[in-house]
């Protein structure tokens, strides 16, 4: 248990009290390799897909559906594939508002951890699209009215979002950048009084 608890906050080891009691940073920065025009442009893209992957999940539920709001192998995959969807949209707020350089554990929350949310946001709008298949063969194809048509490509459209980030993502690269140890070390001695 304790073991757990040290892994999922090893990141505060990289802070370090300086001369005035607060707390400094002195952990590897990750810089983005390119521009700061190119960082604007990845930033864009990434807050128009997760805009356009939430819009797309939000409006699939909105959609009337007769009968199916109790078919379980949609809906179950559909709240999963909405909650994949707004971790996304987080992550992708917190990397944009971020700067350009990512202390270690922004690194890893970032360009780390959104590509798997993202794989799994598709996985799950992949089973609600495989249930809506099986309801329709199960139900016929007669009860299909203009949700049943909407909501295929509403979750294509998410789905085809959460690959695009996920590919952006995957795409970047990053500079690591050691703290070296003379700087690291300058910032926690006390200032020469002289």
């Amino acid at each position: 248990m304790t073991q757990k608890k040290d892994r999922r906050n090893a990141y505060l080891n990289n802070y370090r009290p300086d001369e005035n009691g607060t707390y400094v940073y002195q952990g590897d920065l990750y810089t983005f390799r390119g521009d700061p025009r190119s960082l604007r442009r990845l930033k864009i893209r990434l807050a128009v897909l997760s805009s356009l992957l939430l819009f797309s999940l939000l409006a699939a539920g909105l959609l009337p559906f007769p009968g199916i709001s109790r078919c379980i192998y949609i809906m179950l995959p559909y709240a999963a594939a909405l909650c994949g969807g707004v971790s996304v949209c987080w992550g992708v707020a917190r990397f944009c508002a971020g700067p350009a350089s990512l202390t270690e554990h922004a690194h890893e929350a970032a360009a780390r951890s959104l590509p798997d949310r993202a794989i799994f946001t598709v996985c799950c709008c992949t089973a609600c699209l495989i249930g809506l298949i099986l309801y329709l063969i199960q139900n016929g194809l007669s009860a299909a009215t203009f949700g049943y048509l909407v909501f295929p490509l509403l979750h294509g459209a998410a789905l085809a979002a959460a690959l695009r980030i996920r590919a952006l993502l995957l795409s970047a690269e990053w500079n690591r950048e050691p703290m070296s140890t003379s700087t690291a070390s300058a910032r926690r001695q006390p200032p020469d009084p002289r």
